[in-house]
């Protein structure tokens, strides 16, 4: 945790926020985990999951 928030503080630094994205996402498994993102620049909505039926 301590690594990723000295990533995230280095990358809001030196990105252009109008016009760069960063994304950074932590999955974990994708039955039990809602996943976790950190947006940096544009900005970000999560598409919800749901069932596809073909």
């Amino acid at each position: 945790r301590k690594r990723h928030a000295e990533l995230i503080a280095l990358l809001d630094g030196i990105i252009h926020h109008k016009n760069d994205h960063v994304i950074s996402m932590d999955i974990g498994p994708a039955d039990t985990v809602r996943p976790r993102v950190v947006s940096l620049g544009k900005e970000f909505q999560a598409v919800e999951r749901q069932a596809i039926i073909v």
